[in-house]
């Protein structure tokens, strides 16, 4: 995949959110505090900060700025999913997750074993894409 530019992004969120005003304004906020971060702060981001970057007030105003943000246009994060119980941490891949939710079983990663309530282990952050990675970041 090409770099995703700074100017390729705003452009972007210009030409396809003129209809919702609102969304554009949170994917700006939201690519204005990448530019700001270092590498590091933006390998791990949480719902709560990307609620708080995007200055909208609850998570139903977040989600289509999530969903732009991690989509083919403007490919600024990746979703990532971990399983987390007690001192174990994996990641799990949206696959598995999508099969879980059809099938109602999700096996332990390291083990095999079915999970009950597997759904409360699992969290969900973001992190840049490596074709936002040159966008802001260390060294600006």
């Amino acid at each position: 995949m090409n770099a995703l530019t700074i100017n390729d992004a705003t452009s972007r969120i210009k030409d396809d959110l003129s209809q919702t005003p609102n969304v554009a304004d949170a994917c700006y906020r939201v690519l204005d505090w990448v530019c700001t971060q270092p590498e590091g702060a933006r390998s791990h981001v949480s719902l709560q900060r990307l609620l708080k970057a995007s200055a909208v007030d609850d998570l139903s105003e977040l989600a289509p700025v999530i969903r732009y943000l991690t989509g083919a246009r403007v490919p600024l994060f990746n979703v990532v999913y971990e399983f987390v119980e007690g001192d174990d941490v994996e990641r799990v891949d949206s696959d598995a997750l999508y099969e879980a939710k059809h099938t109602g079983e999700f096996c332990h990663p390291l083990t095999g074993e079915v999970v009950p309530d597997y759904e409360s282990k699992i969290v969900v952050y973001f992190a840049v894409s490596d074709a936002a990675r040159s966008i802001g970041g260390a060294g600006r």
